[in-house]
């Protein structure tokens, strides 16, 4: 059954990719940013041979109802991964396209392709080792970036011409969501400890913590303008320290208050992870209170607790979009300003660094709470 399931799922991805090279189109064309400009097919481009390349990728795609071996089917789907970008690149090199108002777009039938083939790459059945195809995707679209192979699109130029700005904005998104989520984790984890010992003020705390997760983003931004303004107004330590109505601090204390959460609930689930047949075990053993607490208890929350950092961080990336919209920064502000301007480009251009970030950077954490339940599962002391 799970083989059936796999070869429908393959069959799936290789259908969606037919679809994408045949019908949608694969790239826009626009003779300068102001004009909307003409979508192109692959088999509307001069010449063929993107579409051969395509056409070819597609024609192995049916194989893989036949393939039987899962390192030929990850092959397979490692090229028709790697095709949409070289022929990407293969079409913004075009003669047809050429000019330095020029503006190429990447078309829908590139995404939906691309969405297909990483579908058929899952269905490959190469296990741990389809990380290692991510890896070689990952590489080749590196080398065509610093081979030139996409200096004409749209995207490339519009981060050249943001360039500076561009990596600002990036460092300030990243710092509003690492500092906003480690002070979550300096305040929520003793906290949790203080509840855990003290469970009578776990319900009002709660209550506390929760109201703020109930509140949009958008309104407890607006709700937090008018106190830090006037804080800002009157009192010289925090206005010194940038405090006001609008900025980085109503952002960041918005992602705190968000952070908490997540932080709290999973440091007392943690806490409450251990048996309390072991707990009286180890206290029978001569354990005082304190020792159970941190050679027992602690020890099987840890990995819990940075469970909840991760969730709070990846959180905090996606809530940050937000803070540009009240002069915060950070890559929400070209979202905003491509939307204002009709400039899908500008918008992909905040959205794609923002994915890429919160991606490694959740595999950072996840990596790091599979290290801390390997280190207690082999060495509990």
């Amino acid at each position: 059954m799970k083989r059936d399931s796999r070869g429908k799922t393959g069959a799936l991805g290789a259908a969606l990719y037919a679809a994408a090279v045949l019908f949608l189109p694969f790239i826009r064309y626009r003779p300068n940013r102001i004009l909307t400009g003409e979508a192109y097919r692959l088999s509307d481009l001069s010449g063929g041979l993107p579409a051969l390349i395509m056409l070819l990728i597609l024609s192995g795609a049916f194989l893989i109802l036949l393939i039987r071996g899962s390192a030929l089917r990850a092959l397979f789907s490692l090229s028709a991964a790697c095709a949409p970008f070289f022929v990407l690149a293969l079409c913004s090199g075009l003669p047809a396209f050429s000019g330095e108002t020029a503006r190429i777009s990447i078309g829908s039938g590139f995404w939906a392709a691309l969405a297909a083939s990483l579908v058929m790459l899952w269905d490959s059945g190469a296990g741990k080792g389809v990380r290692w195809l991510y890896l070689a995707i990952l590489a080749a679209v590196s080398a065509l970036l610093l081979t030139g192979g996409f200096d004409a699109l749209s995207l490339l130029r519009e981060y050249t011409a943001r360039r500076e700005t561009f990596f600002i904005q990036s460092g300030r998104h990243l710092a509003l969501a690492a500092t906003s989520t480690a002070a979550a984790a300096v305040a929520g984890i003793p906290l949790s400890f203080l509840l855990f010992s003290r469970k009578r003020m776990k319900r009002p705390v709660f209550f506390l913590v929760n109201l703020a997760q109930t509140i949009p983003t958008l309104s407890l931004l607006g709700l937090l303008m008018a106190p830090l303004a006037w804080l800002g107004e009157n009192s010289a330590l925090l206005r010194g320290w940038g405090v006001s109505g609008v900025g980085f601090w109503p952002a960041w204390i918005a992602l705190f208050l968000y952070a908490v959460f997540p932080v709290l609930n999973n440091s007392m689930a943690g806490l409450a992870m251990a048996d309390p047949t072991v707990v009286e075990t180890a206290a029978s053993l001569g354990m005082t209170r304190r020792q159970v607490f941190l050679k027992v208890q602690l020890p099987l929350a840890v990995p819990l607790i940075l469970g909840g950092i991760r969730t709070a961080f990846t959180q905090g990336m996606g809530n940050a979009i937000l803070a540009a919209l009240i002069g915060g920064g950070g890559l929400g502000s070209f979202i905003f300003l491509g939307l204002a301007q009709s400039a899908p480009d500008l918008i992909l251009l905040g959205t794609i660094p923002l994915i890429a970030l919160t991606i490694l950077t959740d595999a950072l954490l996840g990596g790091a709470v599979k290290l801390t339940e390997r280190r207690w599962r082999h060495d509990p002391g």
